[in-house]
């Protein structure tokens, strides 16, 4: 998979969710407003506490307020016994939501940081149940914090891996989880009962009125791969997968970053002890959870945020290139920059060398370097996906209408179906089957218009016919098999263009450069054919009197 199509996929599909959350609302807006502090006691264990209660965000039941009178909504009727609810309409809801949290469950799982296991990631709780939640905030920012029972050397203690949400996702599920969600615990529990409308109100991850198993994430994730990354991939392969990305990109390169590490270290041995010491053991806030203190909590949001980067979820940031790249621009900065004669080239502590300017301020020339290339080469390859992209779309769409509209074979009679070409490779291969397994390359620059005299004819629309037949002096009557194929040709015979044309295979794709060769009494048309079985073809068809072809025989490694 492409790390950058996988980073694009991303983000279409956090905006295909703001796009889904706008027509569940009916395009309505719904203010949600939410403080920088919000009081949270992650040491509270009553069930049922989460932040989500502590404080008045939205306006009370908003969302139900759009859904009952909005002029297409079904969801209720009035009658003189009361409000009648529709139970299609609520499923019709309740399915708009499960798609929802489809993609969100993979954006929750990806964005703030590496994926967890998914039997932990899949149960992870927005209130207090029978066991604490996983959904936290702190200082203006959401969390998603792991709890996991860690048995080695046989020892239990309860570990908490914390990942912080990046702003954008951030905005989106706070959305979600304060303004649709309230809905689909009422239909849940008018629909199922209960214990449906529980497991809304306390897990994340809840379709149906059940809660999302493993296996049920699996094949969701495997769904939303295809749609969005263009490769099918399984869990264990997903994690790996991004595992191996972060070492590829980060490294450990967070620690270089982290602020007064120098102070820090320097204090934890003054007082006798490690920093991991210090961080776990010492000053304690009774609101965290255990063994999870505040620093803890702020080096691993160090840590999420370096993966925003690398995503590109983080405001305001560039794209990030792989670590190892990063660091051969830096020593090509600090060798660049800093000559034996010239001292005032010196290196920061992070090894990107600093240029002094008037008034003493500098400019990060590793830096500045690391960041231009990123830009650039990430432009390149969003081109190039694109680019893949729209060809293939071109492609299918070509191939489907050609399949419905088939028109006439070039030469001989219509048959029911294309004739097979005849004249083979010695690879086995027909014209046609090497034909299309090149395309084109666009064209930097358009050419110049030729002008092309034609021959004497009593209707100059016919002139594409008459060339034709030129070419094939023993078919009086040839013709062109489709009008795409004569539109091609017409257009390759104007030179004023570049284009892209898409016929089946079988279609007569080579006349678009063969008729031009033929229409020009004098001089040399030059054709890239890049195979020589189809070369070999090409030039068996291309018999005297029409056409003399030569080739340049040699081989390009």
């Amino acid at each position: 998979m492409e790390v950058e199509r996988w980073i694009l996929g991303l983000h279409k599909m956090l905006d295909d969710v703001r796009k889904d959350i706008a027509e569940i609302c009916h395009h309505q807006d719904i203010p949600v407003v939410i403080p920088d502090i919000v009081p949270d006691d992650m040491s509270e264990r009553t069930r049922g506490y989460s932040w989500l209660n502590n404080g008045h965000f939205v306006a009370n039941r908003a969302l139900i307020n759009v859904l009952i009178h909005h002029p297409d909504s079904d969801l209720v009727k009035l009658t003189t016994s009361g409000l009648i609810w529709s139970p299609g309409a609520m499923l019709q809801f309740m399915g708009k939501a499960d798609g929802i949290q489809d993609k969100l469950s993979v954006l929750v799982d990806t964005a703030p940081g590496q994926t967890a296991r998914s039997t932990e990631f899949i149960e992870s709780k927005i209130r207090n149940s029978n066991r604490p939640r996983n959904f936290y905030r702190q200082h203006g920012s959401d969390w998603i914090i792991i709890r996991r029972i860690k048995t080695e050397n046989m020892v239990q203690k309860e570990v908490f891996i914390p990942k912080k949400v990046p702003p954008e996702l951030q905005t989106v599920m706070d959305f979600y989880l304060l303004v649709i969600r309230p809905v689909e615990v009422d239909f849940a529990y008018k629909l199922w009962g209960i214990e449906a409308a529980t497991n809304y109100h306390e897990f994340f991850f809840v379709q149906s009125g059940k809660r999302t198993t493993g296996t049920q994430y699996s094949r969701n994730l495997l769904k939303i791969s295809k749609q969005y990354f263009d490769c099918e991939l399984k869990v264990r392969e997903y994690r790996q997968m991004e595992i191996a990305i972060a070492k590829a990109y980060l490294g450990s390169e967070y620690e270089l970053y982290e602020e007064d590490i120098n102070e820090e270290d320097a204090l934890a041995e003054q007082s006798g002890h490690g920093a991991t010491t210090r961080r776990t053991h010492y000053a304690l806030d009774p609101s965290m959870l255990p063994n999870l203190t505040f620093d803890v909590l702020l080096r691993f949001g160090h840590i999420s945020e370096w993966w925003w980067r690398l995503i590109r979820f983080y405001p305001g940031g560039t794209p990030l290139l792989p670590l190892g790249r990063r660091r051969m621009i830096r020593e090509e900065a600090r060798f660049n920059f800093m000559g034996p004669s010239n001292t005032a080239h010196m290196p920061s502590n992070d090894g990107t060398m600093v240029l002094p300017q008037a008034g003493g301020s500098g400019i990060d020339m590793g830096r500045l370097i690391e960041t231009i290339t990123g830009v650039i080469t990430t432009s390149v390859s969003q081109l190039k996906i694109e680019l893949q992209d729209q060809i293939q779309a071109a492609v299918a769409a070509g191939v489907a209408e050609a399949m419905v509209r088939q028109g006439p074979p070039l030469i001989h009679p219509a048959p029911p179906t294309l004739p097979p070409v005849n004249n083979t490779s010695a690879d086995g291969w027909t014209a046609s089957e090497i034909e299309d397994l090149y395309m084109p390359e666009e064209r930097h620059a358009a050419v110049d218009p030729i002008v092309v005299d034609p021959p004497p004819m009593e209707d100059d629309d016919d002139v594409a016919l008459h060339l034709l037949r030129k070419l094939y002096p023993d078919q009086p009557n040839a013709d062109f098999k489709s009008p795409e194929q004569r539109d091609l040709v017409e257009r390759s015979l104007t030179r004023e263009h570049s284009f892209f044309g898409v016929l089946p295979t079988g279609g007569g794709k080579s006349l678009v450069w063969l008729i031009p060769a033929v229409s020009e009494e004098k001089g040399i048309t030059l054709v890239v054919i890049p195979n020589k079985a189809l070369l070999s073809i090409v030039l068996g068809d291309l018999a005297p009197p029409s056409t003399d072809g030569r080739t340049d025989g040699r081989t390009v490694t």
